[in-house]
């Protein structure tokens, strides 16, 4: 048997430890596969070196992120697959649209309760900024339009909780809202 989760601590908020303790009688022989979001940008040894894990494979995204985690995060070749991005095997029946998904990622530093933080300490700093000029930039508007196309922003799951502070005036830039989040789909029609 075989657990398969893009999240290191299996279920959330538990961690991995808590789940084999509650559930270790059931899945003795189990094996921990972990497919990951992306690929990793950022150092985060902290988080994913071997010895912070206890995965029995590693699904890595990218070739390079492969050589990285043998290299600086001390997992094994035999630990690691490269494949892809595991999480994403589902997006076949492809019908494109003429649609452009703009699906930035998070940041760490963001990602905490906006109520505890300041609007203005959010829209005033460069993750807001660099988007929302993005959303009300003209020649975007007009390539949109003499294209026929439509631009889909879809907020990351880490930071839709910011979703209502980005607007666009232009009817072909749909800001995708939290009840109709289905990003495979949004990924399968864009072009």
């Amino acid at each position: 048997r075989y657990l398969i989760t893009a999240h290191k601590g299996t279920i959330e908020p538990w961690n991995y430890k808590i789940y084999r303790s509650l559930f270790g009688i059931f899945n003795k022989s189990q094996k921990y596969v972990f497919i990951q979001h992306g690929v990793i940008l950022h150092d985060v040894r902290q988080f994913l070196c071997r010895s912070n894990t206890n995965f029995d494979l590693f699904i890595s995204g990218a070739k390079p992120e492969y050589y990285e985690l043998i290299t600086n995060y001390g997992y094994d070749e035999s630990e690691i697959v490269y494949t892809g991005l595991a999480r994403h095997d589902e997006l076949h029946d492809i019908t494109e649209k003429n649609q452009i998904l703009f699906f930035p990622t998070w940041r760490n530093y963001l990602k905490y309760d906006v109520k505890s933080r300041k609007l203005d300490d959010f829209t005033t700093g460069n993750y807001y900024r660099s988007i929302q000029s993005l959303l009300y930039n003209y020649e975007l508007a007009r390539i949109l339009t003499r294209y026929n196309y439509k631009l889909y922003f879809y907020l990351h799951n880490e930071m839709v909780q910011y979703i209502d502070y980005f607007k666009s005036n232009n009817s072909r830039i749909i800001i995708v809202s939290e009840h109709s989040r289905d990003i495979q789909k949004y990924i399968k029609e864009s072009k």
